[in-house]
């Protein structure tokens, strides 16, 4: 089984979705940043980071972020996920088995 996955790639397009995520959630709600750094205490200049991908936010910053949102970090981690393929217009990724699992066979 050939395992070149490129993780490297895979992060980036993640910091990248969860950017787009920030920024669409909160335009879709009519909220400005400063808007979402008073419901989640995140920091106004901050939120604009983590929408520009400047920076990627922490956890700490994401559970506030997903909260001031009314999701979890799962929620919004597939709400990342679902905006980036769409944007993408690319197919989900299939399923990747783990070795342990390819052994078996």
């Amino acid at each position: 089984m050939d395992m070149n996955i490129d993780f490297d790639a895979i992060a980036e397009q993640m910091r990248s979705d969860v950017s787009a995520a920030i920024r669409a959630e909160r335009e879709a709600r009519g909220w400005t940043q400063a808007d979402l750094a008073t419901a989640s205490g995140v920091n106004a200049q901050q939120v604009g980071r983590f929408e520009r991908g400047a920076r990627e936010p922490g956890l700490n910053d994401l559970v506030r972020i997903a909260a001031a949102f009314g999701l979890t970090v799962g929620g919004f981690s597939t709400v990342a996920e679902d905006l980036g393929r769409r944007i993408r217009k690319t197919p989900e990724m299939p399923a990747q088995r783990s070795p342990s699992s390819a052994q078996g066979e």
